[in-house]
């Protein structure tokens, strides 16, 4: 992450890179990035690198949020990532419906309606095909 001369990199779970217009890359964090763990807690002791361009005002923000939280930056950027990654996830995977649409989902599954003539043709042509394969 390069914004203004300020250089910010993920070096893994817990652990940030800073540097200056070129100094030297500083890590922030306690954890050593050999024991690192994942949200489950399992250790994988393996990480790898991320980086992101943030303007210095978001910086500030995320400074002040990990401070409130007692949190190391890199922490703080990890969590919220994989909180927010999570959340993309499980957003993708469940469909969400109304009272009203899950009352008709359930009816229709509880009674489904006659089949169309357009099914009944397509059943046939399908026994025809599993009577033909025996």
């Amino acid at each position: 992450l390069v914004t203004k001369g300020l250089r910010i990199g993920l070096l893994g779970i817990g652990h940030l890179g800073l540097s200056l217009s070129g100094e030297s890359v500083h890590e922030i964090g306690a954890t050593p990035l050999s024991r690192c763990t994942t949200m489950t807690g399992t250790d994988h002791g393996r990480t790898v690198r991320v980086g992101a361009r943030i303007a210095q005002d978001a910086l500030a923000i995320m400074r002040r949020a990990a401070e409130l939280q007692g949190r190391s930056i890199g922490d703080f950027v990890v969590t919220a990532a994989l909180k927010e990654a999570h959340q993309t996830i499980e957003d993708a995977q469940i469909i969400r419906l109304s009272v009203d649409d899950q009352q008709r989902f359930a009816e229709l599954l509880l009674n489904p309606p006659a089949p169309a003539p357009a099914m009944k043709h397509a059943l046939k042509s399908r026994k025809r095909l599993i009577a033909d394969a025996k």
